[in-house]
């Protein structure tokens, strides 16, 4: 009979040493043969660590099981995963109600105290052929716990798992959201954007967002930045914990400024306005273009825009008045021998 028991990781102690041990419920189950079992190991691929074969921890054994490595490490990107099964030669453990047993140790090497080990009970990982993280005890009910165990030490503290990462375009601005699933000593995040419209462009910080410190519970987090160029752009989250050590995320991409492919000039906003405004055009084509404000009378008092643009992107030009006086302005958007025109009112 095959029932499912909590397979709870233990210490990942100081010399790098995992434990993995079963915990069953439901009565004391005496000399129960114990079958065999399965156990998958997860970790972020970006720490780099090999898993050693297992050592059986004979003194939870009548006799000692051959526990192997079952297949290479998988790897989704995110995450790489390493299987440890063993097969039915008969050992018993005489097991007692919530108390844990040792299946069997394990050797991390690698990238030496990120010490971050979770087993994973998710569905989908019937994919893989992984049917279950499983005690099997002939006869015997025990108790399937359906939440992910932790493998931590005093000199290994729990990271953050970051467990999303995305970021969207809103006109000229940009919006960054974020989750994790767990958290311990987290100082934080730097928001960091490069242009990928330039080569030579490195990462640059542009904010910081607080991190929860220590938790166990899923947190949300969001970022938005606002002013930025027409132009496709990279952002990542660099997690950092209270002791400066620092993990980066994923990079995603977006494009902002984007617009229609048409010859538009926009109200500027706000208006009425004291002292400054923005106006906005975009254009049909890849072209030379010009966008001037004039007084009343005809006068031109301010050059906003003067040079080549290209097509379907959000330009601005900032008019500033302070040195003007109150009443009524135009801005004037010239392009391929068309003119648009806007009225403002400046009103101190």
């Amino acid at each position: 009979m095959r029932s499912q028991a909590k397979i709870q990781a233990g210490i990942f102690a100081a010399n790098n040493v995992l434990e993995v041990r079963g915990k069953a419920s439901g009565g004391s189950i005496s000399g129960a043969t114990f079958s065999g079992f399965r156990v998958t190991l997860r970790w972020l691929t970006s720490y780099g660590v090999t898993l050693s074969e297992a050592t059986t921890v004979v003194s939870s054994f009548s006799s000692s099981p051959s526990i192997l490595r079952q297949g290479g490490v998988l790897t989704d990107g995110e995450y790489s995963y390493q299987t440890y099964g063993c097969t039915p030669t008969g050992p018993t453990i005489t097991w007692t109600q919530d108390t844990e047993y040792p299946l069997f140790t394990v050797t991390v090497t690698g990238n030496s105290g990120v010490g971050f080990f979770e087993i994973p009970v998710w569905d989908e990982f019937i994919l893989w052929n992984f049917i279950g993280y499983y005690v099997e005890v002939d006869g015997s009910d025990v108790t399937d716990y359906m939440n992910p165990s932790y493998a931590y030490g005093t000199d290994c503290a729990l990271p953050v798992e970051l467990t999303s990462f995305s970021a969207s375009a809103n006109r000229l601005g940009s919006q960054l959201a974020w989750s994790t699933a767990t958290e311990k000593n987290n100082y934080g995040f730097d928001v960091e954007r490069r242009s990928l419209g330039d080569a030579a462009a490195e990462w640059m910080r542009v904010g910081f967002v607080a991190g929860s410190g220590t938790k166990s519970t899923p947190t949300e987090y969001s970022y938005a930045e606002e002013g930025l160029a027409p132009g496709r752009y990279a952002y990542r989250i660099k997690q950092i914990d209270n002791d400066g050590t620092f993990t980066y995320s994923m990079t995603s991409e977006i494009e902002v400024g984007t617009a229609g492919k048409v010859l538009s000039l926009s109200d500027n906003y706000p208006n009425p306005f004291n002292p400054s405004t923005l106006i906005e055009f975009s254009l049909p084509s890849d072209g030379y273009a010009t966008l001037k404000v004039f007084n009343a009378v005809g006068q031109e008092v301010a050059s906003l825009f003067d040079g080549e643009a290209a097509a379907g992107r959000i330009i601005q030009g900032r008019f500033d008045a302070k040195a003007l006086s109150t009443g009524l302005y135009f801005a004037r958007l010239q392009f391929d021998g068309k003119t648009l025109i806007k009225k403002m009112t400046l009103l101190r």
